[in-house]
């Protein structure tokens, strides 16, 4: 019954809404077509997941450390890369007798 109303009112429409209608019955097909993808889809956390552990996976790590390789990572020595040679007066930060006109 449905169907037969459908044929029949789409016979009645002029061309360009039949077209209107065709457009709508695509979009329709495309957007079922995506939910049931969708719906196929598993969702995050709901897989399956295999692994296996090492039996030594408790025991503790071993450090090496390569002398040789320690000595040549030492940073290259550059301008202002050292020990300070000088010292800085006490006074350093008080007003200088020529500036007090100015204060």
């Amino acid at each position: 019954m449905t169907q037969d109303i459908l044929i029949k009112e789409l016979t009645n429409l002029p061309e360009h809404l039949k077209r209107e209608v065709l457009d709508f019955l695509l979009f329709l097909k495309e957007k079922q077509q995506k939910q049931k993808q969708a719906a196929k889809k598993p969702k995050f956390g709901e897989g399956e997941v295999k692994f296996t552990i090492s039996p030594d996976f408790d025991d503790p790590l071993m450090l090496v450390v390569d002398s040789e390789a320690v000595q040549k990572s030492k940073p290259k020595p550059f301008f202002g890369y050292g020990t300070v040679k000088g010292s800085i007066s006490e006074d350093f930060d008080a007003p200088l007798e020529d500036f007090k006109d100015y204060m």
